[in-house]
């Protein structure tokens, strides 16, 4: 089991899909204050995961006033995503939030760790050359 979740795990163009697929979900639920990067399929491989960059300041970076003030607005995406939807971002930690440069909005940030685990993986598992 745990082979299996974490090759899908570690395969970008699944996480391509389901950054897509939030992305619109989010979208139609009217979410207020979420914004969810573009991606690039035609970029992308099972490695490798490209997005749009977005200028921001990640939430662990921002002051503990400053994220008290937005805790409405990851509780709501949250909640929206688990109890209306059935699909949400499952590693939402303060890396991988970002407030933007241009507004209030924030966005959810698929696979900020995801580099990490497969760096970390494959040194273990001495696969050095899936890396590249």
């Amino acid at each position: 089991m745990f082979p299996r979740c974490t090759d899908t795990e570690l395969d970008f163009l699944n996480e391509l899909a389901n950054q897509d697929e939030v992305k619109q979900l989010l979208a139609q639920e009217k979410v207020a204050g979420v914004y969810v990067p573009d991606t690039f399929r035609h970029l992308s491989s099972r490695k490798v995961l490209v997005t749009e960059w977005v200028h921001g300041v990640k939430l662990s970076e921002c002051a503990p006033t400053e994220i008290r003030s937005l805790i409405s607005v990851g509780q709501e995406a949250f909640l929206v995503q688990l109890l209306q939807v059935g699909l949400f971002h499952a590693d939402p930690h303060p890396g991988n939030l970002m407030r933007l440069d241009d507004s209030m909005r924030y966005e959810i940030q698929e696979n900020a760790s995801l580099a990490a685990w497969c760096f970390v993986l494959h040194t273990l598992c001495n696969s050095i050359e899936l890396l590249l």
